[in-house]
């Protein structure tokens, strides 16, 4: 399990969470800025 408060849109966080095998990823509140990240976690 991650908890990330205010950083689930970075993708620095983004890629170590993946990394760690988490596979469900819940985020808040996002917009279009976060295209880049929202594709990698969909490919990942």
């Amino acid at each position: 399990m991650a908890v990330v408060a205010g950083g689930g849109n970075d993708i620095r966080y983004v890629k170590e969470i993946l990394d760690k095998g988490v596979s469900v990823l819940i985020t808040g509140i996002s917009s279009e800025i976060y295209t880049e990240v929202h594709q990698y976690e969909r490919e990942n």
